[in-house]
C-alpha cells in the first residue's frame, strides 16, 4: 500500500533511514512498518488509507506506541485491524 505513510519518532527525534544505527534496526523497523502496513491493507481501501496519519513514538525500539489520527470511521477499523 504505496499511499499510507507511517511516521516513527524515538526519543523525541524523526527516526529515518538515516538514524537508524545499524542492519539490524534498519531489518526490524522495515519489518514493523511492512506488518502495519498488511494489516491496515487488509480493511480499508487505497481512498481510506490516504486520509489517515500512523504515528508510531517512544524513547526506544522496545517502547514504541502507535496512534492512529483520521475520520473516526476509519481510524476505528484500523484501530481493529492492529489489535
Amino acid at each position: 500500500m504505496a499511499s499510507l505513510d507511517v511516521k516513527m519518532t524515538i526519543n523525541g527525534e524523526p527516526y529515518t533511514e538515516a538514524t537508524m544505527r545499524n542492519e539490524i534496526e534498519r531489518g526490524v523497523m522495515e519489518a514493523m512498518i511492512n506488518g502495519i502496513k498488511e494489516k491496515i491493507s487488509s480493511v480499508v481501501s487505497p481512498h481510506e488509507a490516504q486520509q489517515i496519519a500512523i504515528d508510531v513514538q517512544g524513547s526506544d525500539l522496545s517502547s514504541l506506541s502507535l496512534s492512529v489520527s483520521g475520520p473516526d470511521e476509519i481510524v476505528s477499523k484500523v484501530r481493529a485491524a492492529l489489535g
